[in-house]
């Protein structure tokens, strides 16, 4: 894809209604289609045939994934070392000891919002009393 103009500046002639034509690129006179100047700037179609059962992957995630993971979510696994985006350290333990995901627990505890955890929202969610959300949870970082 090239932007709104040609590689030498020009204006695209003779554009379809996918913003495509054929003109010269590196690789000689091929189609290719040219962004345009107003949003959404990208080509509101495509032109060619649909390929059909000639993708495959090794992916366990994403994009052409056959099957999800052992934990049914098609992604990647979540790591559990408590890094930015991570699943906090001991947070799978609770989740095990309450019987329920770490989505789940997860889910709870984030529904307030950003900050610290409202834990008796987190607790009223999860349909468990308060202290038993605390019991079960691990202490937080630095402490």
């Amino acid at each position: 894809m090239f932007g709104s103009t040609e590689a030498d500046g020009a204006t695209p002639a003779g554009l379809d209604a996918c913003n495509g034509h054929v003109g010269a690129t590196a690789l000689g006179e091929t189609y290719h289609y040219h962004a345009s100047v107003d949003f959404p700037n990208l080509p509101p179609c495509l032109v060619g045939v649909q390929a059909a059962d000639n993708f495959s992957t090794t992916a366990t995630a994403g994009v052409g994934a056959t099957r999800a993971g052992a934990d049914g979510r098609n992604e990647p696994p979540r790591p559990m070392d408590g890094g930015p985006g991570q699943m906090p350290p001991g947070f799978d333990v609770a989740a095990a000891k309450l019987g329920i995901s770490t989505d789940r627990l997860m889910e709870a505890l984030q529904s307030s919002g950003p900050g610290r955890p409202d834990l008796a929202a987190a607790a009223k969610a999860l349909g468990i009393t308060e202290d038993a959300l605390r019991t079960v949870l691990p202490p937080p970082p630095g402490q």
